[in-house]
């Protein structure tokens, strides 16, 4: 089951600058066709459909202009009210958690896990 969440997809030009950025970084760079900006996070749908959450929402107009700064970002955070409210109203659990306007660039790479040393390890046994 997929994990859905409504998003703003950055232009071409926006998203090879912010691909650029995250290359810069030395971490595992997101893949520049999978940089967006989240705005509403819903989870598993359960027995809802695609076609409820958009039903839900209705049209949506939203700011024209975002950048990969996180202060002073009003017209996201009105939209983000707007469609928690609307998906709320429909009977969707939304994360609500305070709205911090962010695209993720990269990510530091996972220390190992004791599950992945233990899976590292060949699994040898003798046939009864």
């Amino acid at each position: 089951m997929g994990r859905y969440f409504l998003a703003l997809v950055p232009d071409a030009a926006a998203r090879a600058r912010l691909d650029a950025l995250a290359q810069l970084s030395g971490a595992g760079a997101v893949p520049a066709g999978e940089l967006h900006l989240t705005l509403v996070f819903i989870g598993a749908l359960g027995v809802r459909s695609e076609a409820e959450v958009l039903q839900a929402i209705g049209p949506v107009v939203g700011p024209r202009v975002l950048c990969a700064l996180t202060g002073g970002a009003r017209g996201p955070a009105r939209l983000v009210s707007s469609l928690r409210e609307r998906l709320m109203t429909a009977g969707f659990a939304v994360d609500t958690r305070p709205f911090r306007a962010h695209v993720t660039l990269a990510r530091a790479p996972r220390p190992p896990t004791k599950r992945a040393e233990l899976l590292a390890a060949p699994i040898c046994w003798q046939p009864t």
